[in-house]
């Protein structure tokens, strides 16, 4: 049975660490197809929980002994002489195996596999302990949308013999059954859990309960030892008349791995498979991958082409300052579009009267025209030949009222003219009746 004593401080340190925990279990996920959201099928748990009764407890025999982060003699790495974690199975969201504390003895999380000792079973009765989850310990839910944790964890020396050996809910030593819960209805009023935003991140007030023996259990110093990676980077400029470039650097680093099938690769627009070897060092630089114009997107991955890791990197490469981008037929860098436009000297002419029609053309930046984008005067007298620069042409006589226009056509035909246009009217004339 679980005995309940609580206080004020007790339950706000209690849930800020195990909301932590919880965290560090779920912190990492991307992968859309895993249940969880974590990006790997099994991940081991790192660092230590606190309990203000039975002090530290560590989770992982690469962070060390049970003295605590930093603290004692305890080397970095202890798993030669005794090897031990916690892991979660992304599947099924269970947690298994073993935590060490130096006060209480090894703490089971659950199915130990190949390992000693029984599966948990036979959970404390919901009369004694109301809302909590008769299973072991696992995640519920996905990142996406949150996680909770429930369930039990269970101290050894609270089982008979104290050694895991047996695992009913009577085999209770010294009057102490050593049950752990991680949700539950009861303490304080209106409940406790462990809940993981879509982050990631432990909410507030997130924690379990252990008994007056263990108290509340806090896991703000624990990690979740998943695959991640960092990319970072800068794209490059399109030159005119073309429509990628290589001048770009994407920067990774691994974390957590030492997978062998990691992988950078672009995914978008086009697919490039491996960027800096297979695989790439675990910190890297390249400045030869071709961008695309538009956006290029890429991933990390730690098992590809099904696991990708880390965040996303989006990289956009575009044209010169006075260039812009044509697609298909052009489907590349141009010089961007001429401004234009047209006058003339009168508007309103008697019958057979020609007018004097200016125009202009204006590069970006008063560059010399791109001889990919065709510009021409359109009207009656206006010359037939393609236009460059500025000018002025004298029209033929006119009759009707007649509009005059300049337009410039993109290379390739790509996108909408470039126009102005300007109508000259003819005063009516008087017929006798």
């Amino acid at each position: 049975m679980i005995s309940v004593s609580f206080s004020p401080h007790q339950y706000l340190f209690s849930s800020i660490v195990l909301s932590m925990f919880l965290f560090c279990i779920f912190g990492i996920g991307v992968a859309q197809a895993a249940p969880r959201g974590l990006p790997t099928a099994s991940v081991e748990l790192d660092g230590y929980l606190w309990s203000e009764n039975i002090g530290w407890v560590s989770l992982n025999c690469k962070t060390g002994g049970a003295d605590g982060p930093d603290v004692g003699t305890d080397p970095d790495d202890v798993c030669l002489t005794s090897d031990y974690s916690v892991t979660m199975d992304d599947a099924t969201g269970q947690l298994s195996g073993w935590a060490w504390s130096g006060n209480v003895g090894w703490i089971s999380f659950g199915k130990l596999g190949s390992g000693t000792g029984a599966a948990l079973s036979s959970f404390p009765s919901i009369v004694d302990s109301p809302g909590t989850i008769p299973v072991s310990a696992r995640a519920v839910g996905v990142l996406s949308s949150g996680l909770t944790l429930e369930g039990w964890v269970r101290v050894c020396a609270g089982t008979q013999g104290g050694v895991c050996a047996v695992m009913t809910d009577s085999a209770v030593s010294g009057g102490w059954n050593g049950w752990i819960s991680l949700k539950g209805d009861t303490i304080p009023a209106g409940g406790y859990q462990v809940t993981i935003n879509n982050l990631g991140k432990i909410n507030p007030a997130s924690y379990g309960w252990g008994d007056t023996v263990v108290g509340w259990l806090s896991f703000d110093l624990t990690a979740l030892l998943i695959p991640n990676a960092t990319l970072t980077g800068t794209a490059c400029t399109i030159a005119r008349d073309a429509s990628s470039c290589s001048s770009g650097v994407v920067n990774w680093s691994f974390t957590n791995t030492a997978v062998v099938t990691r992988r950078v690769s672009r995914t978008s627009p086009t697919v490039t498979i491996n960027i800096g070897g297979t695989p790439p060092a675990l910190i890297g630089t390249s400045n030869t991958v071709t961008f695309n114009a538009g956006v290029n997107l890429f991933r990390a991955y730690y098992t590809y082409p099904v696991s990708p890791i880390g965040n996303t990197l989006s990289l956009t490469a575009g044209c010169g300052v006075n260039d812009t981008y044509y697609p298909a037929p052009a489907d590349k860098c141009d010089q961007k579009m001429p401004t234009v436009t047209i006058t003339a000297d009168k508007t309103l002419v008697r019958a057979g009267d020609t007018v004097n029609i200016s125009w202009t053309i204006t590069p970006p930046a008063a560059q010399p025209l791109d001889a990919s984008i065709v510009c021409k005067v359109y009207g009656p007298g206006m010359p037939a030949a393609a236009q460059t620069v500025s000018g002025t042409a004298n029209s033929l006589a006119i009759k009707n009222g007649t509009s005059f226009k300049v337009a410039c056509t993109p290379p390739g035909g790509a996108g909408a003219d470039i126009t102005a246009s300007i109508t000259v009217d003819v005063v009516p004339t008087t017929q006798e009746i």
